[in-house]
């Protein structure tokens, strides 16, 4: 077996392609501004030889490409797959953007919290980021910061629009490793060095300015169905905070998540859900409860429209009053994961502050009938993994995520909106912050 360690201060970047002519040369700097989940080869473990590799970036450009310039043949998807595999490149053909990573930095480990004398990790239930962090629960795994890195691209200049569009929305909306759309390894463009004097001017620009270039270059045409993209109308709201304080990047994301969490969480004066998922889980499950099902919303998973899958996890109690067991919502069928079109992330102000950014990608969705879940619906799976079955009809429970106005007027946190990504939008709104930069 290959010994993958390496003598500490020795970087291993990838062999970048000869310079051509006809090509640009463009290096940027960036910094990772909130823990960097994972890198390396091996999930959620960081890679003593290279902890962010040059195919992990491609394959964050090729999404952000999609995103951004995946309509430029029109909706239909062969035609968008054909011009994206002629930039970023496919198992036939190689790309000709050339790409290689300097790791840089000071990188440790996030060290573990503690909770009543108790050794946590970041993961556990008790620690303050618990709410995008709990997959790290029941793992060893830790998160990393202080990473840095150079990041040298190469491409020819006729597909130079292409690359670089990918680029600003990298590291504008993305990042590096695991849960980036939860603001994790989210970085930062500190500096640039490149032959092409467009690019420099670019990432100058204020976010607004940025913002309204990035529109500019979005057509009017559809996207392929099912392609997650930014649009001229997407929705985003910027959490300005720093009146009160200075406010760095992990500040700021958790800022943001806290109103993420207090929707999502929401939860009336007996310290029950409003939501209306725990109570049809409740009513389809046997057993004894301590909450008697009660809401008005009986055949409707709304917050399946952040992402799935959700897992629903009830307290236990003693005294056989209990709560049904861990509950798992999913797509039905081939598609049983759906990713969340929500993104939250920290983002540099002028002052040196940050702020959070909160955005939403748009997409044509495959289910017409309800656009924010997978083509098959949605399944209710038992710890077992089985499907939940309708107590009356006995047949798999026929679940959706769209509601009618008068389901919406039943769920207190969504005040009337029907769609409940909106209605966190409006929320966002309501806490009178200052969100200009």
């Amino acid at each position: 077996m290959t010994n993958r360690k390496v003598p500490s201060g020795i970087s291993v970047p990838e062999i970048p392609a000869p310079t051509k002519a006809g090509w640009i040369t463009m290096t940027r700097h960036y910094k990772v501004i909130t823990p960097l989940w994972g890198g390396g080869v091996e999930p959620n473990t960081k890679d003593p030889v290279k902890l962010i590799r040059g195919s992990e970036i491609r394959g964050n450009l090729r999404f952000w490409w999609r995103a951004l310039r995946g309509n430029q043949r029109g909706p239909k998807l062969s035609d968008m797959r054909e011009l994206e595999n002629s930039i970023w490149g496919s198992t036939e053909n190689p790309s000709p953007v050339s790409i290689s990573v300097n790791v840089e930095g000071i990188i440790t480990e996030i060290p573990p919290e503690y909770y009543r004398g108790e050794r946590i990790n970041i993961g556990h239930y008790r620690s303050r980021d618990s709410y995008v962090t709990f997959p790290l629960r029941k793992t060893d795994s830790m998160l990393w910061e202080g990473v840095k890195f150079d990041l040298t691209v190469k491409y020819p200049i006729d597909i130079g629009v292409e690359v670089e569009a990918a680029l600003w929305a990298w590291e504008t909306f993305g990042g590096i490793g695991a849960r980036t759309r939860r603001g994790f390894g989210a970085i930062e463009c500190v500096n640039i060095e490149c032959t092409n004097t467009a690019s420099k001017k670019f990432i100058k620009l204020s976010f607004e300015e940025k913002l309204a270039e990035i529109k500019s270059r979005i057509s009017d045409n559809s996207f392929p169905p099912g392609v997650s993209h930014l649009s001229k109308d997407m929705q985003f709201k910027l959490i300005d905070n720093t009146n009160n304080h200075p406010m760095g990047a992990m500040e700021a994301l958790r800022d943001l998540v806290k109103e993420y969490r207090r929707f999502r969480q929401s939860r009336n004066d007996e310290n029950r859900s409003e939501w209306p998922e725990p109570d049809i889980i409740r009513r389809n499950t046997k057993g004894y409860w301590r909450h008697k099902p009660e809401h008005k919303v009986v055949a409707k998973m709304p917050r399946a429209v952040f992402g799935l899958p959700i897992v629903f996890e009830f307290k236990r109690y003693d005294h056989g009053r209990q709560d049904p067991e861990k509950t798992t919502l999913q797509g039905k069928g081939e598609i049983d994961r759906m990713a969340s079109p929500l993104i939250l992330r920290p983002i540099a102000l002028a002052n040196g502050n940050y702020a959070g950014l909160a955005l939403q990608l748009n997409w044509t969705p495959i289910n017409t009938a309800d656009p924010y879940t997978p083509p098959e619906g949605l399944s209710l799976r038992d710890k077992d993994g089985k499907p939940l079955k309708d107590k009356v009809t006995k047949k798999d429970l026929a679940l959706s995520s769209k509601l009618t106005q008068e389901e919406a007027d039943s769920i207190f946190p969504l005040d009337g909106e029907p769609d409940p990504l909106k209605a966190f939008f409006i929320s966002l709104e309501k806490l009178g912050r200052k969100d200009e930069i």
